[in-house]
């Protein structure tokens, strides 16, 4: 039977039709916003890695002690002969004795639902050799210590969540051992012979090989110390690669170190 002419509406079969095709431009249309959201989210995400590791490097150019370490007083401990923080009072702490070295980066890949993070950590190091009044000018006698609530030190380390689920997958550096884990990376004043401990605006980074899934505090400050289990690099290219939290989506976060500082460089590239 034909339907009657004149307005008198539509069959079942033709509201359904149109009920279908209006469900699936509603279905498309929010696949293409929720696709364009992640994206801008991922980008976002992205940039704030990004930016977060250039604030730790900056703070290393300034070379003066950062925000909360300052109003402690930093004397060498007399047994690890490494700096130590003494308790903060209402006035400025001194640290003659010590100089704030550098920090050191983490990337905290995180199983589960945990979102993954980013840490900084504080390194301090002696102003002078062990028992001399002889300003160090050898990285290697600076006796690097992290201020991470260890060996008697309070915890000025700065964790960040990675946001919008972003993921960590990797993260190497360029120098051998590269076939490891470098999910740690320090940038520290390079303590220049020429200039003295403090005022040196040189980089150095060092990769800490090794470093993947550290969860014990203990790693990380040995690692930092020189003392293992991590494996040292003077690294000069720290390579990151993430995913973005709502798609297979990857790209690729290059730090390039030199004397004079870092350059960043963000690609949404595949990586893994």
């Amino acid at each position: 039977m034909n339907r009657p002419r004149g307005g008198h509406g539509y069959t079942i079969v033709e509201v359904l039709i149109v009920l279908v095709v209006s469900l699936v431009i509603f279905f498309a249309a929010v696949t293409v916003f929720s696709g364009k959201q992640g994206k801008t989210e991922f980008a976002q995400a992205m940039r704030d890695v990004e930016s977060r590791i250039q604030s730790a490097v900056n703070d290393v150019r300034v070379s003066t002690f950062p925000g909360e370490a300052a109003n402690y007083t930093c004397t060498i401990d007399g047994g690890s002969q490494r700096p130590k923080l003494t308790s903060p009072s209402s006035q400025p702490g001194t640290n003659t004795a010590c100089i704030f070295l550098g920090n050191a980066v983490q990337l905290v890949p995180n199983s589960g639902s945990s979102p993954d993070q980013l840490k900084v950590y504080t390194v301090l190091g002696n102003r002078t050799e062990f028992g001399s009044n002889v300003a160090v000018t050898n990285f290697n006698d600076v006796e690097a210590e992290p201020i991470m609530g260890l060996s008697g030190n309070p915890d000025l380390t700065q964790t960040y969540t990675i946001i919008f689920g972003m993921k960590v997958l990797s993260a190497h550096q360029d120098v051998p051992p590269t076939n490891g884990d470098a999910f740690l990376m320090g940038f520290y004043n390079g303590l220049q012979p020429t200039g003295s401990a403090e005022g040196s605006q040189s980089l150095k980074t060092i990769g800490y090989v090794g470093v993947k899934n550290y969860t014990a505090p203990g790693q990380i400050q040995t690692s930092i110390r020189g003392l293992g289990p991590a494996t040292k690099a003077d690294s000069k290219v720290w390579t990151m690669c993430f995913q973005s939290g709502t798609s297979n989506e990857t790209a690729q976060l290059v730090v390039n170190s030199s004397f004079a500082g870092v350059t960043t460089k963000v690609s949404f590239i595949s990586c893994t």
